[in-house]
């Protein structure tokens, strides 16, 4: 990887870029290799010209990622600036994929048996974040990608909700989430809590399954309005091979109230625990 790069050209001494895996309003993210480890890793790199408010999100999941230390979450491994003072850190580099590669879910034992693993890791680490009082705010399918090991990790903490208090995360007219993944609450922009993440959860874990989310539309308002006021279509309706216990889970998580949905990620994983172990007795 290091071919036709000196050394001065090593990001932080160290890094020498790859291709570029993934890009953001305010940061790109490239594959790497640590030449003082000898591993390949993937950097964030933040844009020349961000607004403040999004170097402040920058930080904040740098942060973030920093203190959650959970086989769930992605690893951070470094954080420094480069020579134009840019700042960066280095994490786990994920090549297995979006946990959408998982579905649409087939009439397959082994299909469901890995779903349902990959579901309630999220949902464990999931809870493992909240008790720690943080809320992610921002769960798609697209930030929860799988390791060679096919373990999925939780990574893009960029728009995090802390107990300490990030209050100026939602501007005048303009709700932050993506509207595909977002709890009613949230698109009424009203405070989130760790039952947001649950229902953006049960929305990603609907994609999977199904192969659409539970909702679509021309507009983001659309979306966001669906989310507020109308029921998903049954997922069985969607992809007949979703097992109907499954199902039971999804929706239970897309409740609209967010008193109606599991109270936590470990009761969300159990539940998908129990939606196997029943399908085991049919």
């Amino acid at each position: 990887m290091e071919t036709g790069r000196t050394a001065a050209e090593r990001l932080g001494g160290r890094y020498v870029l790859g291709e570029l895996i993934g890009e953001g309003g305010s940061a790109k993210v490239y594959r790497a290799h640590d030449t003082a480890l000898g591993r390949d890793v993937a950097i964030k790199l933040l844009h020349e010209h961000v607004l403040e408010s999004d170097r402040r999100r920058f930080e904040r999941e740098i942060r973030t990622l920093a203190r959650l230390s959970h086989p769930g979450v992605v690893a951070i491994h470094d954080l420094g600036r480069d020579d134009a003072g840019r700042l960066y850190f280095a994490m786990q580099l994920l090549l297995g994929g979006p946990i959408s590669t998982l579905g649409p879910l087939e009439d397959t034992p082994d299909g469901v048996d890995r779903f349902v693993d990959a579901a309630v890791h999220v949902a464990r680490t999931l809870d493992h974040v909240h008790a720690r009082g943080v809320v992610h705010r921002d769960l798609t399918p697209h930030n929860v990608l799988l390791g060679d090991d096919g373990v999925p990790r939780v990574m893009d903490f960029g728009l995090v909700y802390v107990s300490e208090g990030t209050r100026d995360l939602t501007r005048a007219g303009y709700t932050l989430g993506t509207p595909h993944y977002m709890a009613p609450e949230q698109a009424r922009g009203q405070p989130v809590g760790p039952h947001s993440d649950l229902y953006a959860l049960g929305a990603v874990l609907y994609r999977v399954a199904t192969g659409r989310p539970p909702f679509e539309g021309d507009s983001d308002q659309g979306v966001l309005y669906q989310h507020v006021y109308e029921a998903p279509p049954h997922p069985v309706e969607v992809n007949p091979a979703v097992p109907e216990p499954l199902a039971r889970v999804l929706l239970h998580l897309l409740a609209k109230a967010p008193g109606d949905r599991p109270e936590s990620g470990a009761q969300a994983a159990r539940l998908l625990e129990l939606a196997r172990e029943e399908l085991g007795r049919t």
